[in-house]
């Protein structure tokens, strides 16, 4: 597909977005559009609030984002994590993935599936994704559902 092509598509994609139920999701779309057009004032990634200075890439923060969201769930599924704090949950949770990681990953990680069983799934995908595991206090702020905007 060449140059003309893709931003031929990416003018049907904007115009589909632009006309979505869902405001934020139009207002991507009518940003595309307004750059497409040569009307926006700034470059498309700053229109879209994706870039900054000394942040992730918008890929990275939506990684991180699913990977809070999976250690979440693993916290509200596993009885163990459940019943504590979030900080004393998040103190164990570190501790039984530095151990999943030293000991199971290094005989799972080429397996195409997860293991079917908490918090070894999650581990295992956290893993898989080359995500990094957060520190104990960071996690806690996650399992706390404390809302965190990764800088982007």
């Amino acid at each position: 597909m060449n140059a003309l092509a893709r931003l031929a598509a990416l003018d049907h994609a904007a115009a589909w977005l632009a006309t979505a139920d869902d405001a934020a999701v139009r207002q991507v779309g009518q940003a595309i559009r307004a750059w497409l057009d040569g009307g926006a004032a700034e470059p498309l990634e700053r229109m879209l609030a994706v870039t900054g200075r000394g942040g992730v890439s918008a890929r990275r923060a939506l990684a991180l984002a699913d990977r809070d969201a999976m250690l979440r769930q693993a916290h509200r599924r596993v009885s163990r994590f459940s019943v504590l704090e979030s900080s004393a949950a998040a103190r164990l949770m570190a501790v039984e993935f530095e151990r999943y990681q030293t000991g199971r990953w290094p005989r799972e990680r080429r397996e195409k599936e997860p293991p079917a069983v908490e918090p070894a799934t999650t581990w295992w995908r956290i893993l898989r994704a080359n995500l990094l595991f957060p520190k104990a206090k960071r996690l806690a702020q996650i399992l706390a559902e404390v809302e965190i905007q990764y800088p982007v």
